[in-house]
């Protein structure tokens, strides 16, 4: 899904962009221990390992997009607005490959 841009360049999400969270240990229930294959009713614990979202963007090579997670985004964005009020100046990180990463008045 293409939402938005930055610096001319598409903005595109993907919810699949995430990393292994802490881990830890969840209980089974009895059910759960009974009926679960392989059978295996004496593991009283299983180990979640959560899914949360990445700080990675993704710079797509010979396009003009950039991939995020949905929840990064607001970040990024809100990281922006910080840096032009700071600055006073408008941060296009990606107008050209000669002004990468150079806020540009």
């Amino acid at each position: 899904m293409i939402g938005a841009t930055l610096g001319g360049m598409k903005v595109q999400f993907s919810k699949t962009l995430t990393m292994d969270g802490e881990p830890y240990q969840k209980k089974r229930t009895w059910p759960e221990r009974l009926f679960s294959k392989p059978w295996r009713p004496m593991v009283k614990t299983l180990t979640v390992v959560p899914q949360i979202p990445s700080d990675e963007i993704i710079i797509a090579p010979g396009h003009d997009t950039i991939i995020v997670h949905p929840e990064t985004w607001p970040r990024i964005q809100r990281m922006i607005n910080e840096h032009n009020k700071a600055f006073g100046t408008v941060y296009q990180p990606f107008q050209s490959h000669h002004s990468f990463g150079v806020p540009v008045k």
